[in-house]
C-alpha cells in the first residue's frame, strides 16, 4: 500500500540509507520516477511519468533535469533538447502530432 504522504522508494541504499543505483521512486499522487539515483537524489538518466501519461525521459543532475531530454505532453506534443537546473536551455525540437 502506498502511502499517502511520503514517496515509496524501492532499489538500493547506500550505507547512509539514501537511495542509490537504479530504483523507483512512487509518489502520493501516482507519478513515479525510474532510474538511477546519487546520495538520495536523481542523477543520470531517468523516466519521469505522471498520471495523466505526460513524462520527461533523459538526464538528471541533483533531482533537476538537466542534460540531454524529451518531455512528452498527454497531449502527445513533444520536445526534445537540452535542459539546464530544470529550464529548457538552447534549442530543441518540438513535434505536436
Amino acid at each position: 500500500m502506498i502511502n499517502n504522504v511520503v514517496p515509496v522508494y524501492t532499489g538500493p541504499r547506500d550505507q547512509q540509507g539514501l537511495m542509490h543505483g537504479k530504483g523507483k521512486l512512487v509518489y502520493a499522487d501516482g507519478s513515479y520516477y525510474e532510474g538511477t539515483f546519487s546520495n538520495g537524489l536523481k542523477y543520470g538518466y531517468g523516466e519521469y511519468i505522471q498520471p495523466d501519461g505526460s513524462s520527461h525521459k533523459g538526464q538528471w543532475d541533483k533531482d533537476l533535469k538537466h542534460g540531454e531530454g524529451v518531455m512528452i505532453l498527454a497531449t502527445k506534443e513533444t520536445y526534445t533538447g537540452i535542459w539546464e537546473n530544470d529550464s529548457l536551455n538552447g534549442k530543441g525540437t518540438y513535434t505536436n502530432q
